[in-house]
């Protein structure tokens, strides 16, 4: 007979004492995992923004009252200057100085003008009376031609007739009825008459001489020759008149040099006394540092300007997400008031203080600037200087 088959059966296995320490080392991976988590920092998505643009400062040219009706938000249009600068205090002592040499120089070349229009007149009047003088003259000596024509015609004929005389006492002399001293006085007869004649001719000729002087305005009488009075009036007024027209000439370059210097003294005074502050058309007035009627200094700061056209975003982060942020390569913006983000660029840090910028974001102790250009929107867009926004840095 088989013996009985025995068994051992073993205690059983106390598992249940091996769950703490299962528990624990779970519990410890968990945290080790959630810290890891922990110490990742957080994307930089939707940081707090602003859209700002640089802003360019309007300064006064010159000291004075401001003028205009510049508001703030205005937009500068073409031509439109945005204030005006007025000094009613400006020196005006050479520009008095140049008007007063201008009206004495215009005066003089006035009161020489006068002297040389009368002095005109006064020639036209001698001339007038020359011309008369010469008509005068030439009728007379015309006259006297023409006696003396005569006179030589009947000269002419007396010795014509003392040559017939002479002839017929010759022949009466040869036929012994005529005595030799009848003949000689009948020759002497001829050559009178002859030479009275050759007298006229003389007279003629120096009449005709006188006739062509007298065209020129010079005369003669009893063998000299002499200048009608009239003819010497005119000669001295024509001496005067050419001094007259030399002393014009000088005036007149002294009335031109003076136009140019007082010219120069107006240009010079507006320059001082009234100015316009220009602005580029298209910018915008952010703030007017001086009002209408406020006294202000030369180069003093009156306004600041900004260019909607350039608007950019402004965002402040912590100093050690600056490296993080210039690495993004996706940049989208979101306005204020729009339903879809916009593209940006990181255009640089902004290492200065931002007061060159409107509206820009707060910063506080270890934060820095991030510039970024976004893209413009739609032609005709509002400015949008000013608008919160918010900036994810994503890739």
């Amino acid at each position: 007979m088989m013996p009985p088959l025995r068994v051992s059966v073993a205690p059983p296995v106390r598992r249940r004492a091996a769950l703490p320490g299962m528990a624990a080392a779970a519990l410890t991976a968990g945290l080790a995992v959630a810290a890891a988590f922990s110490l990742r920092p957080a994307p930089l998505t939707a940081l707090p923004a602003s859209v700002t643009a640089d802003l360019l400062v309007a300064r006064a040219p010159i000291a004075g009252e401001i003028r205009g009706d510049a508001v703030d938000g205005m937009t500068l249009r073409p031509g439109q200057p945005l204030l005006l600068v007025e000094n009613p205090r400006a020196e005006r002592g050479r520009l008095i100085d140049a008007r007063n040499e201008h009206d004495r120089a215009r005066d003089e070349l006035a009161r020489l003008e006068e002297q040389g229009g009368a002095l005109n007149t006064t020639i036209e009047r001698l001339a007038r009376s020359a011309d008369q003088h010469r008509r005068e003259a030439a009728a007379q000596i015309e006259a006297q031609s023409r006696e003396t024509q005569q006179l030589r015609a009947a000269a002419e004929a007396r010795a014509h007739r003392a040559a017939q005389e002479g002839a017929r006492t010759a022949q009466l002399a040869r036929a012994g009825f005529a005595s030799a001293a009848m003949v000689e006085k009948a020759e002497a007869d001829v050559a009178s008459a002859r030479r009275e004649a050759q007298a006229f001719d003389m007279r003629l000729e120096l009449l005709r001489r006188q006739a062509e002087a007298a065209g020129r305005g010079i005369y003669g009488a009893g063998g000299v020759v002499m200048v009608g009075y009239v003819q010497e009036r005119l000669d001295d007024v024509g001496l005067r008149r050419i001094e007259l027209q030399r002393a014009l000439a000088v005036q007149r370059d002294a009335l031109a040099r003076a136009e140019r210097r007082l010219a120069q003294e107006e240009e010079a005074f507006a320059l001082v006394s009234r100015a316009g502050i220009e602005a580029p058309a298209g910018l915008v007035v952010w703030r007017l540092r001086a009002r209408p009627g406020q006294t202000v200094l030369a180069h003093e700061a009156v306004a600041e300007l900004l260019d909607c056209r350039s608007a950019h975003v402004l965002v402040a982060m912590p100093e050690g997400r600056v490296a993080e942020a210039l690495r993004a390569t996706d940049v989208r913006l979101r306005l204020a008031g729009e339903a879809q983000d916009r593209r940006g660029r990181v255009q640089a840090v902004v290492d200065g203080p931002a007061a060159a910028s409107a509206a820009p974001p707060a910063t506080g102790e270890g934060r820095r600037l991030l510039r970024i250009a976004m893209d413009p929107g739609a032609s005709g867009e509002p400015c949008l200087v000013g608008r919160a926004a918010t900036v994810t840095f994503g890739g």
